[in-house]
């Protein structure tokens, strides 16, 4: 009987039919498959490798060597036969899924990923059976990384190569990567973006997103179209998704942000953000997330009994909720609520706050929270409890789950709460989401809003896509967390209305300044204009001269998005000549904005000018926050003046006085490629793969491998 069917295609990846290309393989693949079931494994690798000898022309004859192999556990013989394989066929799609199967087994995820996106490029596209194969392994990865536009782009591909999926790999696909692990807003899908008139670098790179299997081939696309159309919003949100679909985090931000800055239109904004939140949820992205998990581990080898009683005493009092104790393995899990020093007198006070995730595995007791605070305070509660004080305790940071992102609004009752007390169980829930949202998360500083909090930051126009962001994926994660157990569908059930922290932070009504409130101006005058709502006529019959400072900033920068470009320029001009606002210091987006006009208009004698003072204004006013972005536009604007020996410096001297990251050193790449400077790109790649690879930063080197080949292509 016929290993696989005569007229489909070969499972080998050539794209030929299996009657036209491996079938002669199969009697010896047929002996060695009985052989196995036999047990005769010796015999079995015999023959498979007769097989290499009798066809060495075939790559599948070392493929399925080395398949045998892996099986075997014998790596690295298994690694030399898809070495000849390879040698037959350097693209052979069965052998580069087979070595990132390898890399897989070993824990080496990134260089996995990157073995298995070759493989789905290199299988034909109606290789429907390995593709989803393919796919699959991807989603697993990516969500095990904590990557759900990656992941979930996996499992949209598996869906379109199996439209009929079975009851099996639909759960897989609803647990790894459904609404049970990732929320609404992570797991949409989000399309690429095309003018309505397609020029002919649009019409090639819109060509390549033919095949969605292809995001390598997509994102040479748009990488060409990049330094094609640098200033063109469009294409950075097209570059940006689909690194963010490969899981190339770092390089997907930085293009998200460059979208972001470079539009004008609220919606893309408000979705680039939304997609730059979610990234940041990424492993390897815990330096600069919002929101980390915080892990300590705990060696529990002493007394079992007393540490039983501990538990229980905690369990009585209503600190310690136990959700699993498995009979078979001893594991505990439980939810450790906060100490807040209340005593238990009534009914009000024994709702209780999350403090921290608990699981028991053997001798070792791990305790998990965003809140590092709350976590500190139960390690040492119980070093306490348990005659441990000094113990060693490890301490590890990893990103947050989504479901954890709400953790700190959660409230329970204990354990024989009675029927009597389901209202008041509901509206204390009910208020502890109202209390975390607007008064501890509002007035929280976060990293992705320059350490400002959320009230303070909303006083800027400029911010409000930023917040809506944030709030968006607060609600979907909130909901997440609470289905299927409560049918969230009905606005009833939900636990929190978030049109009230929006309305708490002047975001309903269109506009992102603060129409009263602490908001102030620089002389200390509450800001009462919504500049957002001028027509372009208002906007023209403004007078700079009349307006305070801090309207003067709100005017020009609801401006920029709204009004023609002359009467921006106009208001522009006016406040870069006006003292900078000491709570207001980076006025790089004003600077940019006459940037772009000067270098529209053809104005090129004004740009470097205008790039100085920018410069000034940032070390004296702003600690130097957009050297790297005013670093590269320096740069841009000198290898348009055909002056690519002073972008090259400029280049030198940003990645020199920055740390040595890959974003800094990619970039400074990505100019030089843009000016056929293959040389100099290659300078910069070379010294960004030694720092990159020294931190183990596999997205940023993934990201720079790439622009390598670019630059070698250029010579």
């Amino acid at each position: 009987m016929a290993l696989v069917d005569t007229y489909k295609l070969c499972p080998c990846g050539s794209g030929r039919k299996y009657k036209w290309c491996c079938q002669p393989l199969e009697p010896m693949i047929e002996k060695a498959q009985e052989q196995i079931r036999n047990g005769q494994v010796e015999a079995a690798l015999g023959t498979l490798q007769q097989l290499t000898k009798d066809h060495p022309e075939n790559p599948q004859s070392f493929g399925q060597l080395a398949s045998l192999l892996m099986q075997l556990q014998r790596g690295d013989e298994a690694e030399a036969s898809l070495d000849q394989a390879f040698a037959v066929q350097p693209n052979y799609p069965y052998g580069l899924m087979l070595r990132g199967l390898m890399r897989n087994a070993e824990g080496e995820t990134i260089g996995a990923l990157i073995l298995f996106r070759k493989a789905i490029e290199a299988y034909h596209e109606e290789a429907h059976e390995p593709l989803t194969e393919l796919h699959l392994l991807v989603m697993e990865a990516e969500s095990r990384l904590n990557k759900p536009l990656a992941a979930c782009y996996a499992a949209r591909r598996i869906r379109a190569h199996q439209p009929a999926l079975d009851p099996r790999l639909a759960q897989e696909l609803e647990m790894v990567a459904g609404r049970a692990r990732f929320p609404d807003v992570a797991r949409a899908e989000y399309p690429y973006r095309f003018p309505a008139t397609l020029d002919a670098a649009w019409t090639a790179a819109k060509q390549t997103t033919a095949n969605p299997d292809h995001t390598g081939a997509i994102l040479a696309g748009f990488t060409k179209l990049s330094q094609e159309k640098p200033d063109d919003s469009d294409v950075w949100y097209n570059l940006g998704l689909v690194q963010a679909y490969r899981g190339d985090t770092n390089p997907a931000i930085d293009s998200l942000t460059k979208a972001a800055e470079k539009s004008a239109d609220e919606s893309l904004q408000l979705t680039c953000y939304t997609l730059i939140q979610i990234l940041r949820f990424a492993a390897g992205q815990e330096a600069n997330a919002d929101h980390q998990q915080h892990y300590r581990f705990m060696n529990m080898s002493g007394d079992p009994n007393l540490l039983v009683q501990v538990l229980q005493k905690l369990a009585s009092e209503g600190r310690l909720l136990v959700t699993s104790v498995s009979q078979e393995t001893g594991e505990i899990a439980g939810l450790m609520m906060r100490d807040d020093g209340v005593p238990q007198l009534s009914f009000s006070t024994r709702l209780r706050r999350m403090a921290a995730h608990l699981f028991l595995s053997g001798p070792i007791l791990q305790l998990s929270s965003p809140n590092e605070e709350e976590v500190e305070k139960i390690v040492k509660e119980l070093q306490i409890s348990l005659g441990m004080i000094g113990s060693q305790v490890e301490k590890r940071t990893g990103p947050i789950s989504f479901h954890d992102l709400t953790i700190e609004a959660l409230r329970f009752a204990p354990p024989g709460t009675s029927q009597l007390d389901s209202l008041t169980v509901r509206s204390k829930m009910l208020e502890g989401y109202q209390e975390y949202f607007e008064q501890t998360w509002a007035n929280q500083p976060l990293k992705s809003l320059g350490n400002l909090s959320p009230m303070t930051a909303s006083s800027n126009p400029a911010n409000r896509p930023k917040l809506l962001a944030m709030i968006q994926l607060l609600e979907d994660s909130t909901l997440m967390a609470l289905s299927p157990k409560i049918d969230v569908t009905d606005p009833k059930n939900r636990p929190y209305d978030f049109s009230k922290l929006k309305a708490l932070l002047h975001l309903d009504s269109g506009s992102g300044a603060a129409t009263g409130g602490a908001a102030g101006s620089a002389d200390g005058a509450a800001i009462g204009r919504d500049f957002t709502t001028l027509s372009e006529a208002e906007f023209a019959a403004l007078q700079a001269d009349a307006l305070a400072d801090a309207d003067l900033e709100a005017a020009t920068r609801a401006a920029i998005q709204k009004a023609p470009r002359e009467v921006a320029d106009s208001l522009a001009k006016a406040l870069i000549a006006r003292p900078v606002s000491a709570d207001r210091p980076d006025r790089y987006p004003i600077y940019q904005h006459l940037i772009q006009s000067a270098q529209n208009a053809g104005d090129t004698a004004a740009i470097l000018p205008l790039l100085d003072q920018a410069e000034a204004s940032d070390r004296e006013h702003n600690s130097e926050k957009r050297q790297f972005d005013l670093a590269v536009r320096r740069a841009q604007a000198q290898s348009r003046l055909g002056d690519v020996d002073g972008a090259y410096a400029t280049l030198s001297r940003m990645v020199a006085a920055n740390p040595p990251e890959g974003k800094f050193y990619g970039t400074a790449a990505e100019v030089m490629i843009g000016k056929k400077q293959g040389a100099r790109a290659l300078e910069f790649i070379e010294k960004g793969l030694a720092a990159v690879r020294k931190k183990g930063d596999r997205d940023s080197e993934n990201y720079l491998l790439e622009l390598q080949d670019a630059a070698k292509r250029i010579g």
